[in-house]
Order: C-alpha cells, then structure tokens, then sequence
C-alpha cells in the first residue's frame, strides 16, 4: 500500500491547438467536481475500501492523514493549485481550505450516496485544535 502523497503529473501534450494535460490513466468509479469555501472542513473519514486522488484545479488545502486508529497526530501536506494528493483506503484523512477552492475528486469507487455512505467510517477531527481554520 503507497503512503498519501503529493502526485507528479506527467507534463502535457503541448501543439499548435493547445494542450492536453493527462491527470490520470487507470479505471475509475467516479469523477467529482468539489467546490469549498475558504475555512471550510471535508472529510474527518476514511473508507473502508475506496481510494482517490484530489486534483486542485483552483486554490489551496491543507490535507491532513493518519493511518486508521492512529493516535499520534496526523501529517499534512499543503495542496496548492495544479497539484494532486493521493488517498488509499484504511487511512483518515481531512482537508482544510486555505482559500476558495475547486478540486477535482478521482475515485476508485461509485459515489452513489449508498455506495458512499456503506464505505465511509466518519472519525473524530484529525486536524489539530492550532490549526488555522
């Protein structure tokens, strides 16, 4: 199992049309376009089985994880635009919006509210009480 990270994305393909900037090439479940305002909390979960990479078109988080049932304090990465974070399943994980924000959510998963719901275990807030929120 790879530990959460900061994804390389590979450059783009670059012609006299335009570009084309490949974000991933593997089978997924579900695409999701996620907007939050600055300050706001997502997450404080983590799935039993599905994983994603979150694609930060606009803005910035901090994205903060642990392994499950972990008791030491989570890690955090700052996402800023144009980078993507990867999560595997069994790890919590929470997201706080530094700014106004668009990300693109790839999931291994179908994001059917009940599909959804049957996979996520909710946890007490990783993130730190010192935190900026």
């Amino acid at each position: 199992m790879r530990e959460s990270h900061l994804t390389d994305i590979r450059p783009p393909f670059t012609d006299q049309r335009g570009e084309i900037l490949n974000l991933l090439d593997l089978p997924l479940g579900s695409v999701s376009l996620i907007t939050s305002g600055a300050g706001a909390v997502r997450a404080n979960h983590y799935h039993k089985t599905d994983w994603h990479y979150c694609f930060m078109q606009k803005g910035a988080m901090d994205y903060y994880y642990r392994p499950v049932g972990a008791t030491a304090a989570a890690k955090y990465i700052r996402v800023e635009e144009g980078r993507m974070v990867y999560t595997p399943s069994m790890e919590e994980h929470a997201m706080v919006f530094t700014s106004d924000a668009e990300m693109w959510c790839f999931a291994g998963n179908p994001r059917t509210s009940k599909d959804y719901e049957s996979d996520t275990v909710r946890v007490p807030s990783i993130v730190p009480s010192s935190a900026p929120v």
